[in-house]
């Protein structure tokens, strides 16, 4: 993936919205902050808990006026990457667009400059280093449901978890976001 400049970085909103536009990295840290620890579990079976600092989409959306059509989201990413999100998800308690990760600004790895975090969903479903925001009227693969036998709707499933952070000691877990340990 290319090294994203956060000083030239603009995310675009675009699509479906009465008012699209663009924002910089600055501007979203004057957005209402919101952290939270939200464990991210990957469809490999491992899981990791971490601090996340952003905003949410609800603050997004009033500036940009998402029209009645506009169903989900198409997240553009600055690795070719695309994710679908659903407007109902993104609305969800808890759904961040974050900008720092353990009080730090995220690292390039871990999606520097904006990523979406979605707890109740697969690692997948919380793409990284987003350029663009594409309001969209109906639902989208994105790349991993279209090339990988991965759920369209990414919502974590009951089953066993391998945590990071308990040497990988198995857990079991009922489905959607873990909160348990």
């Amino acid at each position: 993936m290319r090294r994203i400049n956060g000083q030239t970085w603009r995310l675009k909103i675009t699509g479906l919205c009465d008012a699209p536009q663009s924002f910089t990295l600055e501007q979203f840290k004057s957005f209402t902050a919101t952290t939270q620890s939200s464990r991210m579990k990957c469809v490999e079976c491992w899981s990791a808990r971490t601090q996340w600092s952003g905003f949410s989409i609800n603050e997004l959306e009033k500036l940009v006026r998402p029209q009645p059509e506009a169903k989900g989201v198409l997240f553009h990413c600055g690795d070719k990457y695309k994710e679908y999100l659903s407007r109902e998800a993104l609305n969800q308690d808890r759904v961040l667009l974050a900008h720092s990760m353990n009080g730090q600004p995220l690292s390039d790895a871990h999606g520097f400059p904006l990523r979406l975090i979605a707890p109740s969903k697969y690692g997948y479903k919380n793409p990284k280093a987003i350029l663009e925001m594409e309001y969209v009227s109906e639902h989208q693969y994105g790349t991993w449901s279209k090339i990988g036998p991965y759920s369209p709707d990414g919502t974590i499933l009951p089953g066993t978890d391998h945590p990071l952070e308990f040497n990988k000691e198995p857990r079991r877990i009922s489905g959607g976001e873990i909160t348990d340990y």
